[in-house]
């Protein structure tokens, strides 16, 4: 797997993409200081990695997090993918990025 689609850094907190297997649904944690300081996608039920992406900026804004870019927006959806280890990481890869909106 492309350690690209994998936690990253925006503005000063970690997004984390995650995926439950038992629940087949799709989660981002937000780490500041080595801690777990919120998630996304554990009360809510996301089983459409494209569906967290697009709802997720008013969460970040709650923790102070600036709104995701188009690239970022991309990145967070292909990790999302990844996490879930199926088929659709692969397909996302020769998507262009115009489509993941």
């Amino acid at each position: 797997m492309d350690t690209y689609f994998g936690a990253f850094t925006i503005d000063n907190a970690e997004l984390r993409p995650v995926y439950d297997p038992a629940l087949r649904t799709f989660c981002v944690q937000l780490w500041r200081d080595g801690e777990i300081a919120g998630s996304y996608g554990l009360t809510e039920s996301f089983p459409d990695a494209q569906e967290l992406v697009e709802t997720i900026d008013p969460f970040l804004a709650k923790n102070g997090v600036r709104p995701l870019e188009l690239a970022e927006m991309a990145r967070l959806y292909g990790g999302l993918l990844a996490a879930q280890d199926g088929p659709d990481f692969q397909l996302f890869l020769m998507r262009p990025i115009s489509q993941i909106r």
